[in-house]
């Protein structure tokens, strides 16, 4: 089972889909979260989002939220 990602702001869904890591900035510093890590509820700050499944992927983001629970990750973002 890989993580269910989705990325958004207020106007669109920016990603959809699904990866094996997820690499943010928060405000406790970068945080790495692989499938089945407890569930985390993160600020975030201005950084770098990365997640990689076949190969990575970035966004730039100002700041936001991230919520993990049971494989399933919410991100919204400014």
């Amino acid at each position: 089972m890989e993580i269910s990602l989705k990325i958004l702001n207020s106007n669109e869904i920016i990603f959809e889909g699904y990866t094996d890591y997820i690499s943010v900035k928060s405000t406790d510093g970068r945080r790495g979260i692989l499938k089945n890590h407890l569930p985390i509820i993160l600020q975030l700050i201005e950084g770098e989002l990365s997640i990689n499944k076949n190969n990575k992927q970035y966004f730039k983001i100002k700041e936001g939220i991230l919520s993990f629970n049971k494989n399933n990750c919410t991100v919204i973002i400014k």
